[in-house]
């Protein structure tokens, strides 16, 4: 898959930290990336 390169306005970060009681682990991951490109913003207008 060939990633292009964009201007980006914002990005979303979901991350998991296992920090509960009975939470296996003790680093924090990144579960979902998402980035939102500054072309076509208003396309749908």
């Amino acid at each position: 898959m060939a990633i292009r390169h964009v201007q980006a306005r914002y990005l979303r970060i979901r991350s998991l930290k296992p920090d509960g009681d009975h939470q296996k682990g003790g680093q924090m991951s990144v579960a979902e990336l998402e980035v939102y490109s500054t072309e076509n913003a208003g396309a749908g207008r």
